[in-house]
């Protein structure tokens, strides 16, 4: 992702938009003002959150889940349909680092619980385990779902992200996934 100063976009990038003209083109879109972030990033993630749910009552359903990839926010933006994804992806050059940092942060952790909670369901679904494929789909979509509320959070501006000990203490607690 672009770490670039927010306070200098590069014009190809930008798509020639000043930081006021974004700041006002914002105003009436689904991008928060004061972060320049979207939340509708989220719904690359509410996929595989749901999938994994699934898990445990529709086994078969892993091979899908194993195609999921991560999306880097421009990349979800990039391939998206909605009406302000090209403004979501010129603003993210405007929004301040701190913003983008912890937002990428903590999406590199959603990845890696993704990446870790399915390669280690594979021989519990393939085994039939049911009640393996419950406590580790239980678990993965549970911190799954700590990551998107703080994501959430960094996006509106409420949050920026947890300390890599309040992190680490997480991911360490009740399994081993991550």
């Amino acid at each position: 992702m672009n770490s670039a100063a927010a306070t200098e976009p590069s014009e190809e990038n930008a798509g020639g938009m000043t930081i006021e003209e974004v700041q006002a083109a914002v105003r009436d879109s689904n991008i928060n003002p004061q972060t320049l972030l979207a939340t509708d990033y989220l719904n690359h993630f509410n996929e595989i959150i749901m999938m994994v749910e699934m898990l445990p009552d529709i086994p078969d359903i892993l091979e899908d889940a194993m195609e999921w990839h991560p999306k880097t926010y421009i990349e979800h933006f990039e391939g998206s349909s909605i009406k302000d994804a090209r403004l979501a992806i010129i603003a993210y050059d405007f929004a301040e680092p701190r913003f983008r940092e912890a937002l990428e942060l903590t999406i590199g952790h959603m990845n890696n619980t993704v990446k870790g909670g399915l390669d280690q369901l594979v021989g519990p679904v393939e085994s039939g385990d049911t009640n393996e494929v419950k406590r580790i789909s239980g678990e993965t979509s549970q911190r799954l779902k700590i990551f998107m509320s703080m994501t959430n959070s960094i996006i509106q501006g409420t949050a920026s992200t947890m300390g890599q000990n309040e992190i680490d203490a997480m991911l360490t607690s009740g399994g081993s996934l991550g």
